[in-house]
């Protein structure tokens, strides 16, 4: 994705994983703290499975009042 375009999330999907998420143009890599939730120095990551195939990312940053939502997709069957 772009420098300003929507956060990307790379992950494994359960516990004892990592996941690389892409903010303002850096990669952050953050330990997985249960299955689908990743979570390190104040930033957590939790990616929701949706019903009707979308799926939607929940971002907390540190320092911030505000959680951040996505919907997309999380696997591509291409």
């Amino acid at each position: 994705m772009a420098r300003v375009g929507f956060p990307a999330f790379l992950y494994g999907g359960g516990a004892k994983q990592e996941g690389t998420i892409k903010l303002n143009g850096k990669l952050v890599m953050i330990p997985a703290s249960s299955e689908n939730t990743f979570s390190g120095a104040g930033l957590s990551v939790e990616m929701k499975k949706g019903d009707d195939g979308e799926d939607t990312m929940i971002v907390r940053v540190p320092g911030a009042s505000d959680e951040l939502g996505f919907n997309g997709y999380s696997t591509c069957n291409s």
